[in-house]
């Protein structure tokens, strides 16, 4: 999965919003200690915006048959906090651009949000729901499975064809 999003990085930012832009940094790595599989970014009126995403495989259960998170989510959470401890006593040098010795990470914050995906939603227990929204929401990281990434790149998909299909004579009459 590594090397598809990376050949294929808007399908990272597509739900992002970034008026003025957006970025996919392939693991940077964090120091000698730590290497994210990806960081990802947009810009606003408001400045950058950056989130730190772990992938796991699709394969992977999220939760283990007793519902309690399997070892693959809990991996995925422990490597987000771990960066952003690495970012509490780094940030100078994540921000600063790569010219003078950074990241390039202008603007990144120890607080960053986190991104998970991991498995398919078939193999999700519908019960444990509202218990991953909670996790999600306590520890500021989007928990996903890969189908919310194939449906947001097909949404996306529609809405250009959409917006192109009005573009081209389309328009309602008055």
């Amino acid at each position: 999965m590594q090397g598809f999003l990376e050949r294929n990085p808007r399908l990272l930012v597509q739900h992002l919003g970034g008026g003025h832009g957006r970025w996919v940094v392939a693991q940077p790595r964090l120091g000698s200690q730590y290497v994210p599989d990806f960081v990802i970014g947009d810009e606003d009126s408001t400045g950058r915006h950056w989130m730190a995403v772990e992938l796991e495989g699709p394969q992977r259960p999220m939760f283990s048959r007793s519902g309690d998170p399997s070892r693959f989510l809990w991996h995925a959470i422990r490597q987000i906090i771990d960066w952003r401890v690495w970012l509490e006593s780094n940030r100078d040098y994540a921000a600063r651009l790569p010219g003078d010795n950074g990241l390039g990470l202008e603007g990144i914050s120890p607080s960053l949000p986190g991104l998970i995906v991991l498995g398919r939603r078939r193999l999700l227990d519908e019960r444990r729901k509202a218990f991953r929204r909670g996790l999600a929401r306590q520890l500021n990281i989007e928990i996903h499975t890969y189908d919310w990434l194939i449906e947001r790149a097909e949404a996306r998909v529609a809405s250009l064809e959409a917006t192109k299909r009005a573009g081209n004579g389309d328009e309602c009459e008055e």
